[in-house]
């Protein structure tokens, strides 16, 4: 007889017809493992199994000791030490609770064991089997639907993180070495809670404060000490600090907050303007959140105490400049609110604009300080530079990543790909909001004198009453004073007195002169002055929210105040401002600027003067800003839900209102045939020759932004002719009860030395509406005192002085009855004119000429005429790029330093709908918005020196002699004014002494002209830190499926995780054409990355090649961190996310689109091997999945790859897993089960069919081996050991709450109920559906017990439970199937079967050919036709009913039955099989 040989080295191979199957290969095999004992020749036998090592505990779900179900491990993450094992119980698919633990195993060779961890809690000692829960909470929103990847970072031995993502939640880390984790708490003396501190049971249940608390109890298991001590009451409880879950988001959740000023202490901050802002960090997981936008700035100015200083309003003033830095001698105090108290450490950064208008010279963080509390108040000395920031650091933040899908990291580097990230909204309905505006009045000048004599100019030197910021105080009963505010810091207050109108805390009351009284209930209440803006007035409540900042006594009530300045900082009047409203989402990251309105503010004229006297028997006069106001805002509930509030932002003013000032006439005067241009004098007019008729269309314009050369200003204003001079507002002097004087004394500074001003401060209404107020400039000049401009006119020069004594230059001693010794100019001019411009346009301003309002009839009472403001314009028809879509977007928006933050009381104030819980918007009336870019400002200036006897009649007291003459108006300025400091009308006083031009006391001290010393710096807004706007027909688009992100570098050690940051510009997205990514896997260097239909790299940090000219040497270029990606394959790719197996030359997985199993080689190799190993038919087969009407699923091969068929842990997925002790990668594919049945039965013959299988394959032979019983949910690999937890699945017959009873079942049987597994070990009947199954069956295995694979119990101390053929409990069968076909041109008999085998034989053996069949089945041990001899067992082939079996080919099925009558019990020793030979003839 001839013999045929099957050797098992060419492995599993199903593709062929039995007649060809290739040589050295077998047909089908179960539960056998390929083994190589001597390195040669290769064998099977019995598969290893695996053992169960340890289980995740339940949780509480009573007071009692009653649990819940069992917990499943849905991802695990290795360190070379220890793993880091997740798990939950929960299907959720909006997740549920979850559970992180720490599992020791001890390595013994070949296996491994727990590690005992014993735990000292005093007085108790808790021993733990291996696993310790280190964290537990219900918001780690984890579900068995999400299978969890991530690695670890040992930093060092101290920080030791692991970052994952289960494509659910964000992605999140955790030190899981940190302190915290094992600061276990003890019930009494030892280590016991402190009040007042948060704490979380990891696992177990305690009683505190007569609550009981623990992991799915009703209390939770976070709770907040009252006492130190605490009670088990059951298992074995450990309390630890708690600490915040959204920390371990890699973006948390975290509130805004508002910043603002406070107040000056002592230090060293430069003078100038000042943005702060604030950021938090958590110390134990090295977070940063993003910067907070920026306050609106505060101005920093100087103390000035010494003389001689005329007035106390000008105790504090500005200083510095572009090129000086002043010491203030101050710190800055800011108030933040709403501090998200989860974070441990507040930093505060300075941008300092100290020099030039909206330059920063410096970007620092100048405090770092510990959170003690929701509401902080930071100092900034000056002295501190704890880091210096770019504009970007603040601006630039970064990208909220809200999914990934998979993580790698390589080069220190992580990257993470398949993204969904914060999605803007769509449009939103803010229903018909009304914009309007609202003023803001600040007392400034309290002149209630019935005289002249006495009467300073400014005279709010301070509030009232004084404050003691320490001590503080109330103002008194009768001092309630018109336009100032009150806040109420506590008690109640009634105002006006017996009016009923109460003032709770927090709320605001603006004095009245007619109601100066209030009453002070109880003696309660504390009422300090502040400045206040109403944040808004509730719908759903009476009492109006205020943003207030209380106010200290020498700053006064304006905008040198800086309160003042940074809270309420007004609008210009009649120009156009562009409103957005800036959402904030719950990470502190900006959305888009929606566009809100185009507002212009009234004119001058509307708004009634810029000036208003409140006074009832007295002048008290009161600045007019505005501000702008909205009303009607809706935001709706669905962006409420994911925003932490909202920012009313404005973009920079596109102006036509260049600036503003005030506009005088001038005169000729003639002698010798010379004409002098010269201001006008802003005495009465004369029968002299000085009422000469004014000058057509010549104007002196006093200009406070161009006297102090602010620079915005000197750009664009008379920088080219054509501009417009535009009337915005008349105005008036006072005149006093009495003499009527139009003019008063300032102070008598030395004997015969004073300074008289007149004060215009009465607005004059238009009585004519329909003149041409405004004139086309030609010609203009800049002048200082007594400058003067040759040829202004043609023919006419200009002299910034009044007319000459004689000839000019003769030393004349009288003119007019002038003394000899008044001082005259190098001209011998008796009058020089102070700082402005001279300007010449196209026309008169109409009602500004000889016959109008200017009055060329001197008044008996010495009246002086009107005067008019003007606005320097340049025509803007196209403002903002226009109302476009395009313009909108095209906006860059900046911060008014208004902030809303949406917290429980603000819903409850303004939510309209149902309830507070289900509502449809909130709305928003009343909110004030400061921030804008005007100071409406009192100007003291200095229009020139007189003589004391210039002119005819009575225009001085007779008691001075010489003087000098102020002007004094309200004007729109785009610098602070008030803020410049030395020589000045308001402060020092100015009169002409016979030594010159003089300022403060007599004796020729601080000689020189007016200053205009001014830091620029002082008008900067904020414009460097801009927020873009919602860009046009924007995509609203969040997910990105071929995007790779990246982060890093980290450093080991860190204090920051650099991991958790991933900056806006830090992508690269691959080819979309190839479909999602779904893994992103590095090592040796290389990062790889595969999409549905393609595989690529992603090089890290690689110089890359740059091509040189012909002829010329190649060079290397520097690349950055991802400049590229290179696609390795267009046509494989990968769409089950788990099923990508590392091994140890490279990866395999299995691509469902083209039904075929790959690998790659770590060189980017791509080979796919289905079809060469002959498994391209089955595979193709196996996955011809249908689904029924009773029983609905997900299909694994889901013709869209959609994600629910890649759930592994629900049952449906591959998923894979690399033995590096056997070399084999194992894939298991798992499908949902289905019901089959004949098509005339009825659904009590449903059968349940589970098609999921394990196949393996070995990278030494590089073939695949076999398949396996065991179908885990989940596999891990740690160092060189295999572990796995199952899912249970009903496998054959269908057992569920709707199931069909009775319904019959026989051994072995294997069902799922709850979490468990069963098998039937008992044949019955089922007549009731239980949750516990019957006696009829036997547990087998939970979601919570993991077991350790393929151990060698020759190479190890295994605890009980190991069996070979056992896979999670139950006994597998052994199943090997070879085909004979000794290629002969005839049919052949097959005659005797010799298994090269140990002395364990096969159970059964079936045998067919293409028309036969036979069998020797439950073969006994001492069976006669089965013969142990010669290291072989040796049998004759079973006889078919026809004889023997004759064909071309015989197929042999041997199996092994492991069982008998229990199916848990193993009963069958391990076989060992080297190779097959068959003995057979030709057929005769």
């Amino acid at each position: 007889m001839a013999e045929h040989v099957n050797n098992f080295l060419n492995g599993l191979h199903k593709d062929n017809q039995p007649a060809y199957q290739p040589e050295g290969t077998y047909r089908d095999l179960k539960n056998f493992q390929l083994v190589n004992h001597d390195g040669n020749n290769w064998a099977f036998e019995d598969a290893l199994g695996n053992r169960l090592i340890f289980e995740i505990p339940r949780r509480y779900n009573a007071t009692t000791a009653a649990f819940d179900e069992y917990p499943m491990p849905i991802g695990f993450i290795s360190f070379v030490d220890k793993i880091i094992v997740f798990s939950t119980n929960s299907e959720s698919l909006n997740g549920g609770y979850g559970e992180i633990g720490r599992l020791y195993l001890t390595n013994f060779g070949q296996s491994a064991d727990y590690e005992t961890q014993t735990i000292n809690v005093a007085p108790s000692t808790f021993v733990y089997t291996g696993y310790v829960p280190i964290y537990n909470h219900e918001d780690l929103n984890l579900s068995k639907q999400y299978k969890i990847e991530g690695f670890s970072f040992a930093e060092n031995e101290v920080t030791q993180r692991v970052y994952w993502t289960d494509y659910f939640n964000q992605p999140r880390v955790l030190d899981v070495n940190a302190s915290f984790l094992t600061d276990y708490k003890t019930p009494g003396a030892g280590n016991p809670l402190v009040s007042g501190e948060e704490y979380m049971v990891v696992t177990g249940a305690i009683t505190h404060n007569a609550v009981v608390y623990g992991p799915g109890l009703t209390a939770g298991n976070i709770f907040t000490a009252v006492s130190a001590v605490y009670t088990v009451t059951a298992g074995q409880p450990l309390v630890i600090p708690y600490y915040d879950v959204t920390l371990l988001d890699f973006a948390p959740n975290t509130t805004l907050g508002k910043i603002q000023f406070n107040s000056f202490g002592s230090g060293s901050k430069y003078c100038g303007n000042k943005m702060y802002f604030h950021r938090l960090f958590d110390s134990l997981s090295g977070i940063y959140t993003s910067w907070s936008f920026g306050c609106f700035p505060i101005h920093v100015g100087k103390d000035q105490t010494t003389t001689p200083h005329m007035n106390s309003q000008h105790y504090y003033v500005g200083a510095g400049s572009d090129t000086t830095l002043v010491n203030s001698g101050k710190s800055v105090l800011v108030d933040i609110d709403n501090i998200d108290t989860k974070y441990d450490v507040i930093e505060l950064a300075c941008a300092e604009f100290d020099q030039k208008n909206e330059i920063i010279r410096q970007i620092t963080i100048v405090v770092k300080d510990t959170i003690t509390g929701t509401s902080m108040t930071l100092e900034d000395f000056g002295t501190n530079n704890l880091g210096t920031l770019t504009l970007d650091d603040i601006t630039l933040f970064p990208a909220n990543v809200l999914k990934c899908k998979t993580m790698t990291t390589n080069k220190n580097y992580m990257l993470v790909g398949n993204i969904s990230e914060r999605e803007d909204f769509d449009e939103i309905d803010f229903g018909t909001p009304t914009y309007s505006e609202v003023a803001y009045e600040m007392p400034i000048d309290g002149d209630r004198s019935a005289t002249p004599l006495g009467v300073n100019f400014l005279t709010f030197g301070g509030v009232n009453p004084a404050i003691n910021p320490s001590v503080g105080a109330n103002p008194g009963l009768n001092e309630i004073e018109h336009a100032k505010r009150y806040v109420v810091i506590s008690g109640t207050a009634e105002y006006p007195a017996a009016s009923g109108i109460f003032y709770a805390v927090g709320e605001v009351f603006v004095g009245d002169f007619a109601l100066a009284n209030y009453k002070n209930w109880a003696g309660v209440a504390q009422i300090r002055p502040c400045v206040s803006l109403s944040k808004y007035n509730p719908v759903n409540n009476t009492s109006q929210r205020n943003n207030v900042i209380e106010i200290e006594t020498y700053t006064g009530w304006d905008y040198r105040n800086p309160a003042v300045a940074h809270l309420a900082k007004g609008y210009r009047a009649g120009e156009k401002y562009r409103f957005g409203i800036l959402f904030f989402d719950k990470r502190r990251n900006p959305f888009y600027v929606r566009w809100l309105d185009d507002y212009t503010f009234d004119d001058i004229d509307a708004k009634g003067g810029l000036l208003k006297n409140r006074g009832v028997t007295t002048d008290w006069f009161c600045l007019n800003p505005h501000l702008f106001k909205i009303d009607g805002l809706r935001i709706p509930k669905d962006v409420v839900d994911k925003i932490d509030g909202f920012s009313i932002v404005r973009a920079e003013c596109d102006q036509t209102i260049i600036t503003q000032g005030l506009a005088w006439q001038t005169q000729v005067e003639s002698s010798g045939g010379t004409s002098i241009i010269h201001p006008l004098p802003l005495l009465t007019l004369n029968a002299q020759g000085h009422a000469a008729d004014p000058t057509d269309h010549v104007y002196s314009f006093i200009c406070p932004d161009d006297m102090v050369a602010h620079e915005p200003v000197r750009q664009r204003a008379f920088a080219q002719l054509g501009d417009i001079l535009r009337v915005a507002s008349w105005i008036a002097p006072l005149t006093y009860t009495g003499a009527n004087y139009t003019y008063v004394q300032y102070g008598n500074i030395a004997t015969g030395a004073q300074t008289i001003a007149s004060k215009l401060y009465t607005y004059v209404a238009p009585t004519d509406t329909a003149y041409d107020n405004e004139s086309t400039v030609t010609n203009y000049s800049r002048l200082n005192e007594g400058d003067k401009v040759v040829s202004f006119l043609p023919g006419n020069d200009f002299y910034n002085s009044d007319s000459w004594v004689g000839a000019p230059g003769a030393d004349t001693a009288t003119y007019d009855g002038m003394t000899a010794s008044v001082k005259k100019d190098a001209d011998n001019y008796i009058f020089i004119g102070g700082k402005k411009i001279i300007v010449k346009t196209v026309d008169d301003l109409d009602n500004y000429d000889k016959s109008s309002k200017y009055s060329n009839t001197i008044n008996a009472n010495g009246t002086n005429p009107y005067k008019c403001l003007v606005n320097y314009i340049i025509p803007n028809a196209n403002q903002y790029g226009g109302t476009s879509d395009e313009a909108k977007a095209a906006t860059l928006y900046i911060s008014t330093g208004h902030y809303q933050q949406i917290d429980s009381q603000v819903i409850a104030d303004n939510y309209v709908g149902a309830s507070v819980n289900n509502y449809n918007y909130l709305q928003f009336d009343d909110i004030w918005v400061g921030g804008g870019d005007c100071f409406t400002c009192m100007i003291d200036h200095g229009y020139g020196l007189y003589d004391s006897s210039y002119g005819p009649g009575v225009p001085f007291p007779p008691t001075l002699s010489g003087a000098g003459y102020a002007v004094m108006f309200p004007c729109e300025c785009g610098v602070n004014f008030n803020l410049r400091r030395g020589r000045k009308v308001s402060d020092y006083g100015m009169q002409e002494q016979s030594n010159g031009v003089t300022y403060s006391g007599g004796g020729g001290s601080n000689i020189g002209p007016e200053d205009y010393a001014y830091n620029d710096g002082y008008s900067s807004d904020g414009d460097p830190f801009t927020y873009p706007a919602l860009p046009v027909n924007y995509k609203n688009i969040g997910r990105f499926p071929y995007r790779i992100r990246f982060a890093g570098e980290k450093f080991p050690g860190e204090l920051v995780d650099s991991y958790r940051t991933f900056l806006t510009n830090d992508y690269k997205d691959v080819d979309g054409q190839l479909g999602e990514i779904n893994n992103l896997r590095s090592r040796e260097g290389k990062t790889y990355y595969w999409q549905n239909n393609g595989i690529g790299y992603v090089p890290i940090l690689e110089r890359q090649t740059v091509s040189a000219m012909a002829g010329e040497a190649t060079t290397l270029g520097t690349g950055g961190v991802v400049d590229r990606f290179d696609t390795i394959s267009a046509f494989y790719g990968n769409q089950h996310q788990h099923g990508l197996t590392e091994t140890k030359d490279g990866y395999i997985w299995f691509d469902m689109r083209h039904k075929d199993m790959v690998v790659m080689s770590s060189g980017g190799g791509v080979d796919e091997i289905t079809s060469p190993l002959g498994l391209k038919s089955f595979f193709g087969e196996v996955f011809l999945e249908r689904l029924t009407e009773i029983y609905s699923g997900t299909y694994l091969n889901s013709p869209t790859f959609d994600i629910t068929s890649d759930r592994p842990l629900m049952g449906t997925g591959i998923i894979g897993v690399y033995d590096p002790k056997s070399k084999t990668s194992y894939l298991t594919f798992k499908f949902r089960s289905y019901f089959e049945r004949d098509e005339v039965a009825e659904y009590d013959d449903y059968q349940v069919i589970s098609k999921d299988f394990t196949i393996a394959f070995n990278h030494v032979i590089n073939k695949f081996v076999g398949f396996y019983d065991k179908t885990p949910a989940i596999w891990h690999l740690h160092n060189q050991f295999v572990l796995s937890a199952n899912n249970p699945k009903n496998l054959n017959v269908y057992y569920g709450s709707d199931m069909v009873v009775p319904t019959s079942f026989t051994l072995g049987d294997v069902i799922a109920s709850g979490t468990g597994e069963y098998v039937c070990t008992t044949t019955g009947t089922v007549s009731v559906y239980a949750a516990t199954p019957s006696s009829l069956f036997t547990l087998i295995n939970r979601t919570n017990q993991i077991y350790i694979e393929n151990e060698e119990k020759s190479y190890t101390i295994i605890r009980d439970g190991y069996q070979r053929d056992t896979f999670y409990g139950r006994v597998v069968n052994n199943l090997l199937e070879v085909v004979v076909n000794p290629k002969t041109s005839e049919p052949v008999v097959f005659d005797n079967i010799v298994q090269s085998s140990n002395d364990v034989n096969f159970t059964d053996v079936e045998v067919s050919t293409s028309d036969q069949t036979a069998s020797d089945l439950s073969i006994a041990s001492y069976d006669r036709n089965y013969q142990y001899t010669d290291k072989s067992w040796r049998s004759s082939v079973p006889l078919s009913s026809t004889g023997r079996l004759v064909d071309f080919y015989m197929k042999i099925v041997f199996t092994k039955k492991n069982w008998t009558t229990v199916p848990t019990t193993l009963v069958r020793n391990v076989k060992v099989i080297s190779f097959i030979k068959t003995l057979f003839r030709l057929s005769k």
